[in-house]
């Protein structure tokens, strides 16, 4: 983030943005584990990379950004789909049609990237694309205790809130002192910018591209206010790059060196402190999680192949038990062994001969599970 920081807007920024980045509370809280969202703020910071070279005119630099927009699929889909309309985006910030060999060379560099998941659809008969397709057209009951997410209303104000805590996201410590350091250096900066704009009445190129970062919350949670449920964390994690960014430029914009140092004394004391604190007590100190938990592979291939050998050749169904919301791994299984090795996939669903899977009860994870 430093290096990526230092070469588009100089050191000050890139120190700053490190800082943030180092101890930015999303990322800091949840180091002791790791799954796939949180990959995507990497991906995400790529990307802001190559999207802002865009519109610096460096025309390229669109096939890796939409390249990424591939990568990203694989670690949070709700987020990477999001970048396709930012891309539009920034393509009219840009104010110039994009050369279509490059957009060739772009798409089909996310296609190759996601051949993978294309794959794994065609092999299963389209079934995550069915699903999906089935989430938009159909009316589901929303979950119990997310009714309210089916009011446009309730959405609206839900958005809007998770909106305005973006730009604070950042922040290691939630101190009411520090949220208003933060709201009132963003006023500040774009006063800042908004009254140079007016006095040259003219827009330069980091002008631009400030307006850009600053209008990427405001557009995502835009669109999400049309999706109907609850949007979980992980979803716009990768949200606290583009925060972190902005909340960097605007002490630039202010662009003073005692504004510098000041600055720097108040992030010292109420993020770097705290981070470092909770960083020393709940990670240094914890012991490492145990290597025993609800079934390992070897575990649960052993149980797959039991059961196939147990049905002496007969046909029959499955049903599967166990701690987590979804039960893909044995899934997987059942369906592996039955195509390479017994000639015979059996459904996931009762028949007159069923299996009951029961995974045994989870032990020595606490906290492996937390979502």
């Amino acid at each position: 983030g430093f290096f990526i920081t230092l070469k588009l807007y100089g050191k000050f920024t890139a120190i700053f943005f490190g800082l943030l980045l180092a101890t930015a509370a999303p990322f800091v809280e949840f180091a002791s584990t790791l799954t796939n969202a949180d990959v995507m703020p990497l991906v995400f910071l790529l990307y802001l990379f190559t999207i802002i070279q865009y519109l610096r005119k460096n025309d390229w630099y669109l096939a890796a950004s939409i390249f990424l927009i591939g990568i990203g699929i694989h670690f949070e889909a709700a987020f990477a789909i999001f970048l396709i309309p930012l891309t539009c985006v920034a393509m009219i910030f840009r104010a110039q049609k994009p050369p279509i060999k490059i957009l060739i060379i772009g798409i089909c560099g996310a296609i190759l990237a996601i051949s993978s998941y294309l794959l794994f659809e065609l092999k299963h008969k389209f079934l995550m694309s069915q699903s999906v397709l089935s989430l938009l057209q159909s009316d589901l009951a929303a979950p119990k205790g997310f009714e309210k997410y089916t009011q446009l209303s309730f959405r609206v104000q839900d958005r809007i809130q998770a909106l305005f805590g973006t730009y604070t996201t950042s922040l290691f410590s939630m101190d009411s002192v520090l949220k208003l350091f933060v709201y009132v250096l963003l006023l500040g900066a774009v006063f800042c910018l908004i009254y140079r704009v007016y006095k040259k009445r003219k827009i330069n190129q980091t002008d631009k591209e400030y307006f850009f970062i600053f209008l990427i919350p405001i557009l995502y949670f835009g669109i999400f206010i049309f999706y109907p449920f609850f949007l979980w964390p992980h979803y716009f994690l990768a949200l606290t790059i583009s925060s972190l960014l902005l909340v960097s430029l605007s002490i630039r914009y202010i662009d003073h060196r005692n504004v510098y140092i000041a600055s720097l004394c108040v992030l010292f004391y109420f993020i770097l402190i705290p981070a470092v604190r909770v960083v020393a007590t709940n990670l240094s100190f914890y012991n490492s999680y145990s290597l025993e938990t609800e079934g390992a592979y070897k575990n649960q291939l052993h149980v797959a192949k039991t059961v196939f050998d147990s049905a002496q050749g007969e046909k029959f169904g499955y049903l599967v038990k166990n701690s987590a919301i979804l039960t893909y791994n044995m899934d997987y299984l059942m369906w592996w062994l039955g195509k390479t090795q017994y000639d015979y996939i059996p459904p996931n669903t009762k028949q007159p001969t069923t299996f009951l899977i029961l995974y045994s009860a989870d032990s020595n994870d606490r906290g492996a599970y937390t979502f």
